[in-house]
């Protein structure tokens, strides 16, 4: 029965790597004829026969050979879908069916639905099927705050800094708002609306989180609930595939400055400076009006002359700052002139 279920296991493998190998080689030459006679020789029989060689076992030489070929399928199913997983998906997804003809089934579209319903159970490629409308690029997204998730289309675009929802939107996931609007940069350019931060959005199986929104009314039509902008899509590469209806995605490697979607929740207030014995000291208040608590915040303070020249520039790191709490900042410098004014800005900062 142990050996049954081995070649059972073994047999998929080669099987697997069979249907992968013959897919690529087909988005390559095309299916037909070459193609059914390439696949066949270049991915089962030579292989088997490679494996059946390297065999020394006479008495159990077939098993033995079943499972090095499939234990060798097994390998190159991982390493390509592993290393390539949207090019194997989406080839497979398109020349994966042709293997109707060989393994009985008298319909290709009996096999290409067998072949959608294996590769919807695989783990996400990164990609998300879009539909364009007025020019613009509609796809589904998984929206979650606390215990709440709802799936929307929602219209992509990386002109607008900060993602944007519907009242309606905001109001289904009890999106907590800040009770002043503020300045956000948009699309059609700078506007003011109320800010609110949800637990994390999802494309594709990909996932930022948490996330910044603006939310605003009567600026998406029914069939959208919002916008995905910059601070969910600097977190990849995207192309589109225009053809094939996709939205690729692919996680960049390096870190991530959430500065822009974090600043409209900081407020400094009380900014000022003082001499104390030949030195100066600058004092604020620095307040994080989000829900969430804020990490790794870096300042700078430019200290202008009368000609509002930057004389010296101070950073100043906030390493926690908690959800709705203040902290007071105090720096000490000692200036060789006369200070006219102080400039203070946020060049850095990290949800917790």
């Amino acid at each position: 029965m142990k050996k049954i279920v081995l070649t059972i296991v073994f047999s998929l493998g080669a099987f697997a790597s069979f249907i992968i190998l013959s897919s690529l080689l087909a988005a390559g030459i095309g299916e037909g004829k070459l193609h059914t006679s390439l696949s066949i020789i270049l991915f089962l029989v030579l292989p088997f026969i490679i494996a059946v060689t390297l065999s020394k076992e006479r008495h159990h030489r077939f098993f033995v050979s079943i499972a090095m070929w499939g234990t060798f399928g097994w390998i190159i199913s991982f390493v390509l879908f592993a290393g390539a997983r949207h090019t194997v998906k989406r080839n497979i997804g398109k020349h994966g069916g042709w293997v109707a003809a060989i393994t009985g089934l008298k319909s290709r579209t009996s096999s290409d639905r067998i072949i959608k319903k294996v590769l919807e159970k695989l783990p996400s490629d990164g990609t998300s099927s879009f539909r364009y409308k007025g020019g613009s690029i509609i796809t589904d997204v998984t929206l979650e705050n606390g215990n709440k998730k709802i799936r929307i289309p929602m219209i992509l675009d990386t002109g607008a800094t900060i993602s944007t929802i519907s009242e309606e939107t905001a109001q289904r996931l009890g999106v907590k708002l800040i009770s002043s609007p503020m300045e956000v940069q948009t699309a059609g350019g700078k506007t003011s609306m109320t800010l609110g931060i949800i637990k994390k959005v999802s494309i594709g199986g990909f996932s930022v989180s948490p996330v910044a929104v603006a939310v605003c009314k009567n600026c998406h039509d029914r069939e959208t609930g919002g916008l995905v902008g910059l601070n969910f899509t600097r977190h990849f590469h995207i192309s589109i595939d225009t053809v094939a209806g996709k939205i690729n995605l692919e996680k960049t490697d390096s870190w991530v400055d959430r500065k822009d979607e974090i600043e409209p929740f900081i407020e400094t207030t009380q900014l000022k400076g003082e001499l104390k014995n030949d030195s100066l000291e600058i004092s604020a208040i620095v307040t994080n009006h989000a829900d969430r608590r804020l990490r790794n915040l870096v300042f700078e303070c430019s200290i202008l002359d009368e000609k509002k020249r930057s004389v010296e520039k101070i950073k100043y790191t906030i390493p926690v700052l908690e959800a709705g709490k203040e902290t007071k900042v105090v720096i000490r410098s000692s200036p060789e002139f006369k200070v006219s004014s102080l400039k203070w800005e946020l060049q850095r900062a990290f949800w917790k």
